[in-house]
């Protein structure tokens, strides 16, 4: 299970690089998407998450496995990256915003990923990061694996910014597009992109 980043740290970056304002009041559950050959095309909000902003800290334990007990993957459609999605706990009932097991494909990261963790902490996480907290045009929020634990803290959380921002996904895809699988830390093609810290203090709250 994901949580949003330790305080020192994402203190320290917050003063220097700013992240996508967000805020609304929807859910994934009710995002839209056009359905095409590849499976259904929508906007998300993308984030990523770490070795060592995970639950527990230095960890890559997730709390649905389907394929391992511990986030992973090369990215291709037989392997896919462990992704973290938003849930409810409202009512007393568990309900992920995607079932576990759900397959994107990413085409900016030319990768495959797959549903097998959550995204927020705490008794009422549909309060929090990924459930909320997200802005048009995207209709949902995935914070996908990283890793990073052989590069350390501080440069897997700038790895993790880098990737940040709202990008086209499709859902249920085909197994035939194109794949990189090249770790998503070393790929040299990735651009930084504008943020502003309100998306990173959403996610920190979750940690608290």
């Amino acid at each position: 299970m994901t949580t949003k980043l330790g305080r020192t740290l994402l203190g320290l970056f917050l003063l220097l690089a700013g992240c996508l304002a967000c805020s609304t009041d929807s859910t994934a559950q009710g995002a839209q998407g056009a359905q095409g050959s590849q499976g259904t095309h929508f906007t998300a909000y993308i984030t990523g998450y770490t070795y060592y902003t995970n639950t527990p800290a230095k960890s890559a334990v997730v709390s649905h496995p389907i394929l391992r007990k511990e986030a992973g993957g090369s990215g291709t459609f037989e392997d896919p990256i462990t992704v973290a999605v938003g849930h409810s706990k409202a009512g007393g009932t568990h309900v992920l915003d995607y079932p576990a097991g759900t397959k994107f494909y990413l085409p900016y990261l030319h990768r495959y990923f797959i549903v097998e963790d959550t995204c927020g902490d705490g008794p009422t996480p549909e309060k929090g990061a990924c459930h909320t907290g997200y802005k048009a045009p995207a209709s949902a929020w995935l914070d996908i694996w990283v890793d990073g634990q052989g590069l350390g803290a501080d440069k897997a959380l700038a790895c993790a910014m880098r990737i940040t921002g709202n990008h086209e996904v499709i859902r249920n895809p085909t197994q035939n597009l194109e794949v990189n699988k090249d770790p998503i830390c070393s790929d040299p093609s990735l651009d930084a992109t504008s943020r502003t810290s309100d998306a990173w203090e959403r996610r920190m709250s979750t940690a608290q």
